[in-house]
């Protein structure tokens, strides 16, 4: 049969396996996951290699609240009444727990609003038009909330809105500059809606761009694009996709992002 050398000890659970030879009759095992079950066998090993394995025996340490609120909060208005948020997911370590699911809160209002664990995001909607809200997000578990993230502040779109005047000329063709122009015909001052003619950029511009100077800072809630289409359906061209910049100087621009990813 041969000397008892020491025991192969598994602790395993549906997120991971921990395997460590053991020279005594008691060890501790560390870092297990809070709220998860974990099933502990025991084999003895000698010379010869290792002995049949002990039964099964479950393990749980006690589910805690998350210890840290959801992280990288972003949100952005998405219509009149609506706005969208979207947070990182709260590590499993940090989790204490099973993660049931996530509070959404905005400010001056009595009433949760709750989301699955496997969500990180949603759309609030039913919100006043033209408002500023602020919103945090905590994660729970059986045990209860955890603690709330700092606030995330945003505005619906504003009510009223009116075109700044690419179709009617209140912004005037000086205002209107690009990379490139097509020939003397296809002009940059040509990229207004319900045109008769039309913007191109020269056939070698491998990175177009079309510039509209406001003139002063305003908000810009929704961008119209329209094709190129003639009327014998000769050449009808349009652009399929775009990303946004703007800047406060003409010289220093940031692109547009949603949820922190460059918007396109």
């Amino acid at each position: 049969m041969g000397v008892i050398q020491g025991y192969d000890l598994t602790v395993k659970s549906s997120l991971h396996r921990i395997t460590v030879k053991v020279f005594t009759l008691s060890t501790e095992v560390k870092n297990l996951l809070k709220g998860i079950l974990y099933e502990v066998t025991v084999a003895a090993f000698n010379g010869g290699g290792q002995g049949p394995t002990s039964s099964v025996f479950v393990v749980q340490r006690e589910e805690e609240v998350p210890s840290i609120a959801p992280q990288n909060l972003m949100a952005h208005a998405t219509s009149f009444s609506s706005i969208a948020i979207a947070w990182n997911a709260i590590p499993l370590e940090q989790a204490n727990g099973l993660l049931k699911g996530y509070i959404v809160t905005l400010d001056g209002s009595d009433s949760y609003l709750f989301v699955c664990a496997n969500q990180c995001q949603m759309t609030i909607r039913g919100l006043k038009k033209s408002k500023v809200y602020k919103l945090q997000v905590a994660g729970f578990t059986s045990k209860g909330q955890g603690v709330f993230s700092d606030y995330v502040m945003t505005m619906t779109n504003l009510d009223g809105c009116r075109a700044l005047g690419m179709e009617d000329r209140n912004i005037s063709d000086s205002q209107i500059n690009a990379s490139s122009e097509f020939g003397t015909i296809h002009l940059a001052h040509h990229a207004r809606l319900n045109n008769g003619d039309f913007w191109a950029p020269d056939g070698s511009d491998v990175n177009p761009w079309l510039q509209i100077d406001l003139k002063k800072k305003q908000t810009v809630t929704k961008i119209a694009t329209q094709g190129r289409s003639l009327q014998n359906g000769d050449f009808n061209q349009w652009v399929t996709k775009y990303s946004l910049k703007y800047s406060q100087d003409m010289i220093s621009f940031d692109s547009y992002k949603q949820f922190g990813v460059v918007k396109i």
